[in-house]
């Protein structure tokens, strides 16, 4: 306990050392395995799941030399399968029983051998046994009948006595019969073949527009207009790809903002979201009690100083510059905000580099002295000045943040849309834009802005407005209390239809899913993830029960931890909030071998604190349309860190990714769900998944939440991530407990409405 006491010690000495400037060259990374880089003057070794770690556990950096220390660590495989294959060797029966699924990873079926392989490790029936190797080994008979039969490719076949029936996988379309008969040993018919069949699925119609679409197949068009009143968000025109979905974002119809909906807009998606990757800024000292730090922020302005704004205008626009930064603040400290400027007339400007003025006092110093300039409007010059000038002195790690003040179209040069797309895509700059008075050219703004644009781009009518703005954002605080609100949400009802596989799934954006968490076990190895989970109170997670236990014991409270406010796991991000469970419930009628009631509670030792990043998921209200919205084909979304490989039954899954994966998957009638395993399926569980797409969860996605969004356009909780045979496999479906059944038990267990 001592020499741990001592190297926690260490590492914040390490840490908090002020003459520290640090080793910038971080070494690479080990084999099977990474450095963990903590602060500027200390490394850990963390060997991927499957793997030990030996050696010397930590690196440290000499500030003088600027070199790393020569300790090295090496990550070894871990023979999962020696101890299994010993005590199988003296307990194998020839009854084919199962082994339940829950049993640790260390276990394979009585009929299998325990294969180990790097990392990981896999299980295969015996000769004479059939089966996935971890639940089924069932003895091969021979039967009388008519041979096998071969699976068209893209498809399969499903023999069920005298009948081969066939189907295609999704994409696909069946030429020829869909049933062939066995008659007197053979086969009647010709077999079928499957043919590659793309469509997009039908868009959305817009609310307070209208969508018109010329066909549904690779090339057909989609083309969205809007209501009297109401501004398109957006492209107008979308096309079918080759690959099964819509080019773009979809689009949808706005009514203009009133000022005070911008400034909450604003002080909620800019402000509030922004401030956590900084340690200067205001309302950060609550959170940094959570959290472990924040790498930083290099926020870059962009002011118009054109000849159609005068002097009492740029004014404005340079007070409400100012407010920003009074939210931010200025140093030059590591975790801090570095400012620069760049000012466009007729041609760009850049005032003051990042970290060249290292206090708030000196940025609002140097404000005052602007002045308008007059001229064209050079917005692409000072992109570029962006990417030539202040991008080659952005921290590594740092959060990069672009914010343009323009009141009309770019008038200089080139289209900016080409540089803000660099920025964006290649040089990860979130880029935000205010665009003042009735000459602002929104489609330019939207093609300069992230997406969604929705929480990027804010208009108002004229510079007077800047004063509100000023006022309201001070005063202005955002409720966070609100269940199931989320922002940005990439995914959408209308890029459901195809595309990516968690196994498959698309990189979720930081944010949308703040009631996502991350449940951690502390272990002899080292810290491992164990399962995602979701935040339905400040101090409640829900998640799977299965998670608590580890070689069929239960896992004691304080070994376990969760981290909201989680995205890249390998990374200190700022918005992270640690906090240890000081005890969890599972209903009394779990049992591990049934795979039933397979839900638990974990109450947090701390309420975490709401914000942009953290919020919790709403819980179902009991009704009817709870119900309908888990009716058999209603799509639902998910997201979880697990592995993104497809894996057949029996097989070990990789290891869990790095950032959360977010997916839609369509709900799956419970007969069709009794039909594909032989587990059997209760009222208190739904299926969900593709018959035959790659999109799927996985390891390290247990425990995660299953969601729907409401006509109140609040996210909620319908299903909790319990367990499935392989990932991703042809005729397998993911098994969600089904929230809804167990609401009386979580009202009574947490107190909850």
């Amino acid at each position: 306990m001592m020499e741990r006491t001592c190297l926690l010690l260490l590492v914040v000495l390490q840490i908090l050392s002020p003459g520290a400037t640090g080793c910038e060259v971080v070494p690479a990374d080990i084999e099977n395995g990474f450095y963990h880089r903590i602060g500027s003057t200390l490394l850990q070794a963390v060997c991927y799941p499957g793997f030990q770690q030996t050696g010397l556990e930590w690196r440290t950096c000499n500030v003088t030399s600027g070199q790393w220390s020569q300790a090295y660590s090496t990550c070894t495989d871990i023979d999962e399968c020696e101890e299994w294959n010993d005590q199988a060797a003296g307990s194998g029966s020839g009854d084919g029983a199962s082994l339940d699924a829950d049993e640790e990873a260390e276990l394979c079926h009585l009929q299998a051998n325990c294969i180990n392989t790097q990392g990981s490790y896999s299980c295969s029936c015996k000769d004479g046994f059939t089966g996935d190797g971890v639940e089924i080994c069932d003895e091969v008979r021979q039967e009388d009948g008519c041979p096998s039969v071969e699976a068209p490719r893209h498809g399969s076949v499903l023999v069920e006595g005298q009948r081969a029936s066939f189907t295609c996988e999704e994409g696909y379309r069946l030429y020829g019969p869909q049933m062939l008969r066995c008659v007197q040993g053979s086969w009647r018919g010709r077999p079928p073949f499957c043919r590659k069949y793309t469509v997009c699925p039908d868009p959305e119609h817009p609310e307070n527009g209208r969508r018109r679409v010329t066909n549904l197949r690779p090339g057909g068009q989609v083309f969205y207009f809007c209501d009297r009143g109401h501004d398109l968000i957006g492209p107008r025109l979308r096309r079918c790809q080759a690959s099964g979905r819509w080019s773009g974002i979809s689009a949808t119809c706005q009514a203009p903002q009133t000022l005070q909906e911008v400034a909450a807009s604003l002080k909620e998606d800019f402000v509030d979201r922004i401030k956590s990757f900084t340690n200067s800024s205001r309302g950060r000292n609550f959170l940094g009690r959570l959290s472990r730090g924040s790498a930083g922020l290099d926020l870059v302005f962009a002011l118009d100083k054109s000849s159609s704004i005068d002097a009492v205008d740029f004014n404005r626009a340079i007070q409400f510059t100012r407010s920003i930064i009074n939210e931010f603040g200025v140093t030059n400290r590591e975790g801090g905000t570095q400012v620069a400027l760049v000012t466009f007339g007729s041609q760009a400007q850049l005032e003051w580099n990042l970290g060249q003025l290292d206090s708030k006092r000196k940025v609002l110093r140097q404000l005052r002295q602007l002045q308008p300039e007059g001229g064209g409007t050079a917005l692409t010059d000072a992109l570029q000045t962006v990417l030539n000038d202040v991008l080659p002195v952005t921290r590594v790690g740092a959060k990069r943040a672009l914010f343009i003040i323009t009141d009309g179209k770019s008038n200089v040069g080139a289209s900016p849309g080409v540089f803000a797309r660099r920025l964006r895509e290649e040089e990860a700059f979130e880029v935000f834009a205010v665009g003042v008075g009735a000459n602002i050219d929104k489609n330019e703004l939207n093609s300069v802005a992230s997406q969604p644009f929705t929480s990027h781009v804010f208009l108002i009518n004229d510079f007077s407005n800047f004063d509100t703005l000023v006022n309201t954002i001070a005063e202005k605080e955002i409720d966070y209390e609100q269940c199931g609100r989320a922002k940005p949400a990439q995914l959408v009802a209308g890029q459901c239809g195809s595309g990516g596989r968690v196994v498959g799934g698309t990189e979720a954006a930081k944010g949308a899913w703040p009631w996502l968490v991350a449940i951690y076990q502390e272990r002899r190895q080292g810290v491992q993830l164990v399962c995602g989970g979701a935040l339905i109170a400040k101090d409640w997670v829900l998640t799977a029960a299965h998670c608590l236990e580890r070689r069929r014991e239960r896992v004691s409270p304080d070994q376990l931890y969760v981290v909201a406010g989680e995205h890249a796991r390998d990374q200190e991000e700022g918005t992270e909030q640690y906090v240890y469970v000081q005890e969890y419930h599972v209903p009394p009628e779990y049992r591990p071998d049934r795979l039933d009631y397979d839900i638990a509670l974990l109450k947090l030792s701390t309420p975490s604190q709401l914000g942009p990043f953290v919020r919790t998921l709403c819980l179902p209200k009991g009704n009817l349309r709870d119900s309908y919205q888990t009716r058999a084909g209603s799509t639902v979304l998910f997201a979880g860190w697990g592995a993104t490989d497809p894996v057949r039954p029996g097989e070990v899954p990789g290891i869990p990714t790095l950032v959360p994966q977010e997916l839609c998957l369509p709900i799956v009638s419970q007969p069709v769900c009794e039909k594909s395993t032989v587990v059997p399926i209760t009222q208190r569980q739904l299926c969900a998944g593709y018959r035959f797409q790659e999109k799927d969860a996985c390891r390290g996605d247990s425990g995660g939440p299953l969601v729907v969004k409401h006509r109140d356009n609040l996210w909620g909780i319908v299903g909790i991530m319990s367990w499935g045979e392989g990932c991703a496999q042809p005729n397998k479906y993911g098994i969600y407990t089904r929230v809804e059944t167990f609401l009386d038990w979580i009202t009574d267990t947490t107190g909850l409405n």
